[in-house]
Parts: C-alpha cells; sequence; structure tokens
C-alpha cells in the first residue's frame, strides 16, 4: 500500500496535458480534453478505477502518446503490473524521438520495474474449446503464457459434459507456471451441482464472507471467488447488520448480493454521523441515502455528491469517541468548468465590445466638444462686435438684424454642449459595465466545502 500511494503521489506530479493535433475535429479535442482533466481530477482523489476509463476515453477520441503514460501511472498504484507495462511500451513505440533521452529513460526505468512484478501462467486442457477463467475473467484459451501480476490467482476450467475444474495457483514474479487439466467426464450427480466462480457485490465493508461457517473473504473483495463444485452454504456476518444465507447450488449465472440491512434490534454499539452540508447536498453511507440515523461502528464508505462537482467518496471507520470535524471539498466537473469559461469568455467578449463602445463614445464627446468650442469663440466674436455697433449712435438696421441671428444661434451651441455631455455619460456608463463584466466574468469555478462531518 505505501509504495501505492508513493507511486501515485509521483503519477500527480509528473501529470502531461494532451497536446491538440489540428487534424482532428475539434469536438474530439475537446471531449478528450474533458476525460484526461476528468482523469486528473479521479486520480487525485484516488479513485484511479474511475480515473483508467477517464484516460481510457480520452485516448479513444484522441490519441495520444501522453494519455498512455497517465494510464500506465494509474494501472502502476493500482498494481496492476502487466496493464501498466503495456500501456508503457505503448507509449515508447508512439512517442519515438518527440521525448528526451531522460525522459525515455525515467520511462524505461518505470518500465522495467513494472517488467519485474510480472509472471506467466500456461494452462493446458485435454478438450478443446474449453472455457478459461482465471479470477471469474474469461480468457480465450491459448498455448501461448499469460501474463499476470505476480499473486495469487482462481482457475476455473469449463466445459459441457465435464465436471468444472478449480484450482488455486501462485503467479511468481519472472516465472512461468503450468497448469495441465485433465477434465473428468460430467457425472448427473456433478451436474446438478455445478457451479461457476461466484461474484459477489457489497456495498458495506467490513463484511466477512464464510462458506459452510467458515470465513474466506472480507468485503471489498478484489475479485470474483473461485469454489470448488458442489453444494456450499455462503453467508455473511456483521454486527450490527442482517444477512441471509445462500446455497451456491441457488446462485443465477454466479451474482450474488450480499444484500445487507442495519438490524436496528442487534445490540451492537452504534455512532451517529453528524452531518452539515450545502443546499442540495446529498450524504450516502454504503452506497445508500443517509439521514442522521444511527449506524453500526466500523468501516464505512462514505459519499457527498452535489450538482455540476465531482462526487466525493472517503472509506471511514466508526470508533467510540468523538472526532474533530471532517471537511469535504468538492471540486467542479470538467463540463462546469468549461461551462463557465464559456461564460466567462462571453462576458469578456462584451467587456471588449463596451470598452470600444467607451472610447468610440467618449472620442465623440472629445470632438465634438472641440468643435462646439471653435463655434463659441467664433460666436462670442460676432456678437461682441455686434453689440459694440449697437452701442454706437449710428447703429442700422443690419447689426439689429444681425443680433437676432446671434441670439438665435445660442440654442444650437447649447445642444452641441449637451450632445457631448450625453456621449461623455454614455462613455462613462460603458466603461463602468465593461469593468463590472470583466470582473465578474474573472471568477472561476470554485472548490466548494460542501460542510463538515464529525462522529
Amino acid at each position: 500500500m505505501r509504495a501505492a500511494s508513493a507511486t501515485l503521489v509521483w503519477l500527480l506530479s509528473v501529470i502531461t496535458a494532451v497536446p491538440k493535433a489540428s487534424a482532428e475535429p475539434a469536438s474530439d479535442r475537446e471531449r478528450a480534453r474533458i476525460q484526461f482533466d476528468r482523469g486528473v481530477e479521479l486520480a487525485r482523489h484516488g479513485d484511479l478505477d474511475h480515473a483508467i476509463s477517464a484516460f481510457e476515453d480520452a485516448y479513444a477520441a484522441s490519441p495520444h502518446f501522453s494519455v498512455l503514460y497517465n494510464l500506465a501511472q494509474a494501472y502502476a498504484a493500482l498494481g496492476k503490473a502487466v496493464e501498466a507495462a503495456s500501456a508503457l511500451e505503448r507509449y515508447l513505440a508512439l512517442a519515438g524521438n518527440t521525448i528526451s533521452r531522460g525522459e525515455r529513460a525515467e520511462v524505461q526505468d518505470l518500465l522495467a520495474r513494472q517488467q519485474r512484478r510480472i509472471g506467466w501462467l500456461k494452462v493446458r486442457v485435454d478438450v478443446p474449446g474449453a472455457e478459461l477463467r482465471i479470477n471469474g475473467t474469461r480468457l480465450s484459451q491459448t498455448e501461448e503464457p499469460i501474463p499476470l501480476t505476480i499473486g495469487q490467482y482462481g482457475v476455473a476450467v469449463l466445459a459441457d459434459g465435464f465436471a468444472p475444474h478449480v484450482d488455486d495457483v501462485q503467479v511468481a514474479a519472472g516465472a512461468t507456471r503450468e497448469l495441465n487439466v485433465a477434465l473428468v467426464p460430467d457425472s448427473r450427480q456433478a451436474r446438478a451441482q455445478r457451479v461457476d466462480p461466484v461474484l459477489i457485490s457489497c456495498a458495506v465493508p467490513g463484511v466477512e464472507v464464510l462458506a459452510d461457517g467458515a470465513r474466506i473473504a472480507l468485503t471489498p473483495l478484489p475479485g470474483p471467488l473461485v469454489l470448488p463444485a458442489g453444494t456450499r452454504e455462503l453467508s455473511f456476518r456483521r454486527a450490527g447488520y442482517r444477512f441471509s444465507s445462500v446455497h451456491l447450488q441457488q446462485l443465477v449465472a454466479g451474482q450474488l448480493d450480499c444484500a445487507a440491512t442495519f438490524d436496528r434490534d442487534a445490540p451492537s454499539a452504534t455512532a451517529v454521523l453528524r452531518v452539515r452540508t450545502a443546499p442540495n447536498a446529498r450524504v450516502f453511507v454504503d452506497h445508500n441515502p443517509y439521514r442522521g440515523e444511527p449506524l453500526p461502528l466500523g468501516p464505512h464508505h462514505l459519499q457527498v455528491t452535489h450538482q455540476n462537482y465531482r462526487a466525493w467518496s472517503k472509506d471511514i471507520l466508526l470508533e467510540p469517541g468523538a472526532r474533530p470535524p471532517l471537511t469535504v471539498p468538492l471540486e467542479p466537473t470538467a463540463e462546469y468548468r468549461l461551462q463557465i469559461q464559456e461564460q466567462e469568455r462571453r462576458r469578456h467578449q462584451w467587456a471588449l465590445g463596451l470598452g470600444a463602445g467607451s472610447l468610440l463614445l467618449a472620442g465623440g464627446a472629445v470632438a465634438t466638444f472641440v468643435w462646439n468650442s471653435g463655434r463659441y469663440e467664433s460666436w462670442r466674436e460676432q456678437s461682441d462686435a455686434n453689440d459694440q455697433a449697437l452701442a454706437m449712435a449710428s447703429a442700422n438696421m443690419a447689426a439689429v438684424q444681425n443680433n437676432s441671428r446671434l441670439r438665435a444661434r445660442v440654442a444650437d451651441l447649447r445642444a452641441a454642449d449637451d450632445l457631448a455631455l450625453g456621449l461623455a455619460v454614455s462613455a462613462g456608463a460603458f466603461a463602468l459595465t465593461a469593468a463590472v463584466l470583466w470582473m465578474v466574468g474573472s471568477s472561476h469555478a470554485p472548490t466548494t466545502p460542501v460542510g463538515e462531518l464529525a462522529w
């Protein structure tokens, strides 16, 4: 676990952006970028399974070798050495000379470390066409060794008319484990008792899985359970919960849900999870809506969701005694970030347009003022000269008529002044609106602390 955490930290420190290829449709590039950003966010929050799906979607939309690097890191953090090595090999092949020697050496070192965690399993079956399952996953029967991350595996070989063969196999690093399977013809009784590998789902962590009363696993399960054929009683156990026992011969297609329900009558210790959330936030405990009811002590899976924000989840351990409040920060989704950025872009466009309009209006106000100032100076000179003519005893009718024309021009001069003032006020209003739109447009989708959790 410590190695996986260190790998994840390294993953987040070296994540690179996906370059855009101009030959691809913009929609494909945008979809790839959204999925890539989503994968980065999911990896940052430790949700590596969904991060892998996001990186794969990004690569499918716009294939670029840089995505394979992040995909390999996520696989490596989950301990899936085979998948990580495959992604790194593809990365090196596609990157070619576009990466430096130092980067290539670093990737090759990571590849070598993953390859040291791989072994092989070679299964020979004497019945052609038999179905091979490893940890419940169907594989095509092949003579070639199957690469597997080192560890313990449940191998099942199934064929019509033959009794199923189930075996536990240990795969060691750098070695090939050979398994020779001779299927036995199926009797009527064996056919009646035959079961496929069991895939158990259980939303509640910390549940003991029992076969004929003996504990064989603890939820959450790392993979499907592979059990020998025969009638078995499968049951579940955890204090504070109610389950029902199931006979394996009653299973359909090897699927089984533990169907855990909280037993309020059970004499078990409980604790109440105190939740303070923002409006519209939803809290789930063990994938069920939580409304403040007492919960059994022990492990639980906690999840908080909010519209337009990524779901937040954490495995918690309810124990006696108070715990300090836990703040729940929610990160906006990539789609919501794009929406906010598009709104910001539009506001900036309006701000720039209004700013340009304010400059034009201000220029018009200045030009009108300067033009009208020249007209006013000319009017004042003519008016002063005419006033002197009227003051003389020899004033004639022409001076009187000229005085009337000069007085009539006063309204025209005042109208031009009003126009310049109006243009100046409009320019100020445009500028103020543009400034407000620009400042509002500079806001980004925030990280929302939805509330606090305590118990």
